[in-house]
């Protein structure tokens, strides 16, 4: 009695063992459509040692189809197509190490298209740049890092010639304000603002609502030495498109009586020339343009004070620009500058980006020595 009760509980304790095992093999090594066979014969039987001589077989040849097979589950890989082709075949469609091209990215990259973000300069006429009033410099006289904001003046609304009038301008005043097309914080060494700001550096990107940046600008420390005879060290400015590559550059010319009337090159760096080739000059004179008189300009008294844009040899004016006094309201209380660039005709993005470049060199080679001194002089004057 005891002896028969002994072996149904092996049986049973072999059965709930089996059925372990039988689960976890069939879910672990038995595909799909494969060895049904033995699943259901082992399914469909009721004796235990039945069952356990089907599970042995089973068991084995699964063991033994295993054991054939390369690798374990651990290191299953799924097939290559070329892996079914024959040898000549798969060498024939396997790429090389020669021939893989890098990403989009790196392309662009390595073969940035030139005059990256300066295209939108080809579809206006000019730009109106205002700078932004600060209120610690205004009350303290200490220089502060400039801001300006950027507006483009579209196709057919800047006067061909003659000066620009206050009242045209409050549109593109408003705008800037309120909704300008680019940004740009000068980032400089506040040493170099305190006591040489004229010959400051400094770099200013000029982004987009979003944090694109179109372009920037490059002033390195030059500590420059005038004589009425030669100019040592001159000023220059470098732009860099969105890409950081250079595109354009402007340099402060050496001209006879040049305290009278101060000039700038406006260059453009192309592709395959290791130096940038000269587009236009920027004259900026104190006595008189060819629009008319600059004395105490700008101000209520004169209004604009006027730029003119020479081409590379100098003979004719193909463009201008000025800064224009703001009128009776807070920023013409002070002497933030109001820049207006009149591009020439049939320019290039590169060329107007070279004029930008030479505009802003003026506003802190020259316009910055002009508040230096009617604020009582400062450093590096």
């Amino acid at each position: 009695m005891g002896s028969d009760r002994e072996q149904a509980l092996a049986e049973i304790s072999g059965f709930y063992l089996f059925t372990f095992h039988f689960s976890y093999f069939c879910c672990r090594y038995v595909p799909v459509g494969r060895d049904l066979g033995w699943v259901v014969a082992i399914c469909s039987s009721s004796d235990v040692s039945e069952v356990s001589r089907y599970f042995n077989i089973f068991f084995v040849s699964t063991w033994f189809h295993r054991s054939r097979r390369k690798g374990t589950h651990k290191t299953r890989r799924s097939p290559s197509p070329l892996a079914a082709l024959p040898l000549e075949s798969a060498s024939k469609y396997a790429p090389s190490m020669q021939t893989v091209a890098p990403p989009a990215s790196q392309t662009m990259y390595m073969t940035p298209p030139e005059g990256a973000g300066l295209g939108w300069l080809a579809t206006i006429d000019g730009l109106y740049v205002a700078q932004r009033m600060e209120i610690f410099e205004a009350i303290t006289g200490c220089d502060t890092k400039n801001r300006y904001h950027l507006t483009p003046i579209p196709q057919g609304l800047l006067p061909t010639n003659g000066r620009i009038p206050i009242e045209w301008l409050k549109h593109f005043r408003a705008q800037a304000d309120v909704a300008p097309l680019l940004k740009a914080k000068e980032e400089s060494e506040c040493i170099e603002r305190i006591c040489c700001p004229l010959f400051r550096k400094f770099d200013m990107g000029f982004k987009d609502g979003a944090g694109q940046t179109f372009f920037s600008i490059h002033r390195p420390f030059r500590c420059s030495l005038a004589c009425p005879c030669c100019m040592i060290n001159p000023q220059e400015l470098t732009l860099f498109d969105a890409m950081g590559q250079p595109a354009a550059k402007s340099m402060e010319e050496f001209r006879f009586l040049w305290c009278c009337t101060r000039q700038f090159t406006a260059e453009t760096f192309e592709l395959g020339q290791a130096l940038p080739t000269t587009q236009y000059h920027l004259r900026a004179p104190e006595c008189a343009s060819s629009q008319g008189n600059n004395c105490l300009a700008p101000s209520c008294c004169n209004a604009s004070y006027d730029m003119d844009v020479y081409d590379a040899s100098e003979g004719a004016i193909v463009g201008g620009a000025a800064n224009v006094w703001p009128g009776c309201n807070c920023g013409g209380l002070t002497e933030r500058s109001n820049l207006v660039i009149r591009f020439p005709l049939g320019s290039t993005p590169k060329q107007r980006a070279a004029l930008v470049a030479s505009v802003f060199l003026v506003e802190f080679a020259h316009f910055e020595a002009k508040r230096q001194g009617n604020n009582g002089g400062g450093g590096g004057a």
